[in-house]
């Protein structure tokens, strides 16, 4: 996994596809205070929601 660390104890790492559970499970927890903000938590409802997102991601990063 390609990671950057930004301070100790923070990194940022460009996604995988091993992350879509784990988006699911923090949406599924956070969703009433993620929706305050952004209009997608709404429809992520399973985990194929994010992996159709993950692999939009990286088709842009690699698209530059």
């Amino acid at each position: 996994m390609f990671t950057l660390e930004v301070e100790s104890g923070l990194e940022l790492a460009l996604v995988e596809h091993s992350f879509a559970i784990k988006y699911l499970n923090l949406v599924q927890e956070e969703r009433e205070n993620l929706g305050e903000w952004l209009a997608w938590p709404a429809h992520a409802e399973n985990k194929e929601f994010f992996v159709k997102f993950i692999e939009k991601s990286l088709s842009d990063y690699a698209l530059g």
